[in-house]
């Protein structure tokens, strides 16, 4: 069985070495990248030999319409068994803590939602540390899904999926038959104060389209602050165990 995995990165210096070392049962990594990603992420990108560079620029800054469409025709295009669509700071996993590997040999249907939990660096968690394992390093969060983070981003790419902005919908067809099993997703958005600021404000903020700003998409991050992450990363940092 062979399993991609599919993500559209900026600069990620921070948080690739996570995605790679999470992510690491994959036989191959494709990463929508955009021209202008820095040396530091280019540096991380080159440890990983599973890696496939796909290259993407939009003219007028982050354009999720693009992307998506960038995303859909690689996913067009794979001929793995299965396909897993990840954002860098999204990380998947079974429910039971399952391999992967052996959860998508016994699943039914050809599409599976992840349910991302929103976790946040409780007072209790210790610094990231790329050599332990990903998931168990920041557990506490959110304890309220909300649908945005219900995302159905492990398919066969032989359903020829055609996914909505940020893939957190798709457009139904006749091949698509969604499993009965689900996976659990940790959404580190906001686990670590600089790491966030980075990407919130350097990688997004900073760089929307005004498409982005017309249609309201990752409208989270238009007026988003080092003051207003460091807020809700406070108000989180008592949340119950999630997992």
């Amino acid at each position: 069985m062979k399993i991609t995995v599919l993500s559209k990165w900026y600069q990620e210096e921070d948080l690739a070495p996570f995605f790679f070392s999470h992510y690491s049962f994959a036989d191959e990594i494709i990463l929508y990248l955009d021209k202008g990603t820095n040396k530091e992420t280019m540096t991380e990108i080159a440890k990983c030999p599973k890696v496939k560079i796909v290259w993407g620029e939009s003219e007028d800054g982050l354009n999720d319409y693009d992307c998506v469409m960038a995303l859909n025709k690689i996913a067009y295009n794979c001929k793995s068994d299965w396909l897993i669509y990840a954002d860098t700071d999204e990380f998947i996993f079974h429910e039971e803590y399952a391999d992967i590997r052996e959860a998508l040999s016994k699943a039914d249907g050809n599409i599976i939602y992840s349910h991302m939990w929103n976790v946040y660096k409780h007072i209790t968690d210790e610094p990231l540390d790329p050599l332990k394992p990903v998931i168990f390093q920041r557990r506490h969060g959110d304890p309220n899904i909300i649908p945005e983070c219900i995302k159905p981003n492990v398919v066969k790419p032989e359903v020829k999926i055609h996914w909505g902005i940020g893939c957190h919908t798709y457009t139904p067809n006749d091949k698509i038959k969604p499993s009965s099993i689900r996976f659990l997703g940790a959404h580190w958005q906001s686990v670590d104060f600089n790491i966030a600021c980075k990407r919130r404000i350097r990688n997004v903020r900073e760089r929307l389209s005004q498409t982005n700003i017309d249609n309201l998409w990752a409208s989270h991050n238009f007026n988003v602050t080092r003051e207003s992450i460091a807020e809700l990363m406070d108000q989180h940092k008592n949340d119950p165990l999630l997992f």
